[in-house]
């Protein structure tokens, strides 16, 4: 799954998923990438129907000593 290939690779600074019909089922995969990897410092996720839940499953996994510089 891609979710684990880019947890893996700490050189992979950004990721774009935006347009991806990126729901809550997805957002909790992006939740546990963000939580998992060490490289990866900007993140799009922009034009995505996250929902509130899929924002607030990806905002817990921020608080919990994310790398991230930018998400979007």
């Amino acid at each position: 799954m891609l979710i684990d290939a880019v947890g893996r690779r700490q050189e992979m600074e950004s990721l774009s998923l935006s347009q991806n019909r990126i729901g809550v089922k997805g957002a909790r995969y992006i939740a546990d990438l963000i939580c998992r990897s060490v490289g990866l410092k900007n993140l799009s996720l922009s034009d995505n129907p996250l929902t509130d839940e899929g924002a607030r499953v990806i905002g817990c996994a921020l608080q919990n000593g994310s790398c991230l510089a930018t998400l979007s």
